[in-house]
């Protein structure tokens, strides 16, 4: 298997990887990065200020659970976190803008598996 720290480079769409990097990454967080995890998730949801049953129907809702049906939320989650140095606010804002850009950008019709060139 591979190392961890390789398999950021490749797509989890491969269970196999996804669940090898559950068990090795996300098992090993300290109790910090858990902590800041959860914070994530209630900035997150804090953050979306519609009533659940219209996000889940609004054009963010749809990308968003397009995200998490492709990842584990919390390798999803945990991907931005790292990329962002754990720094909570700068994450759940760069997770809204990008999840608004998808909307933008990936026209009605596409494959939303076809890369937007």
């Amino acid at each position: 298997m591979l190392p961890a720290t390789q398999l950021c480079n490749f797509s989890f769409r491969h269970s196999s990887l996804a669940i090898y990097y559950l068990l090795v990454v996300i098992d090993n967080l300290d109790r910090h990065q858990y902590e800041t995890l959860k914070t994530y998730w209630l900035s997150l949801v804090s953050d979306i200020d519609l009533d659940p049953s219209k996000f889940v129907s609004s054009a963010l809702g749809d990308e968003l659970l397009y995200l998490f049906g492709r990842d584990n939320p919390d390798v999803a989650l945990l991907r931005w976190l790292r990329a962002r140095k754990w720094y909570v606010p700068s994450v759940v804002q760069l997770m809204m803008d990008t999840l608004k850009w998808r909307r933008e950008w990936v026209f009605e019709g596409q494959s939303k598996k076809e890369k937007v060139t």
